[in-house]
């Protein structure tokens, strides 16, 4: 059974009602403000996620074309191919990570 406050309600609520104002008295900001500090935060963070890939993306694209200089190979052939041989290499990282239960984060 709980505990009775004043006038017969329980005591939890007396307390409640005491700290609820004194918590909004606390509270800046507003929801807008908030959804627009959200919405900041994730674009930061896919922009910084995307900014990565394309970088790997063009590192992988150039030592494919410098290497088509010393094979002979097509440049465009040679570069495509180490994309998707540095494609394959981060896919296997990632399905070996998944099956041994590593998480980042």
């Amino acid at each position: 059974m709980a505990a009775r406050g004043t006038a017969g309600r329980p005591a939890a609520s007396a307390t409640a009602r005491a700290f609820v104002p004194a918590m909004r008295a606390r509270i800046v900001g507003s929801p807008w403000q908030a959804a627009s500090t959200s919405f900041a935060a994730f674009a930061t963070g896919a922009a910084v996620l995307l900014t990565a890939t394309v970088i790997t993306l063009a590192a992988l694209f150039a030592v494919g074309l410098g290497l088509s200089l010393f094979t002979g190979r097509a440049a465009l052939r040679s570069a495509l191919r180490m994309e998707l041989i540095g494609g394959g290499a981060g896919a296997v990282s990632f399905l070996v990570g998944r099956l041994l239960g590593v998480a980042i984060g």
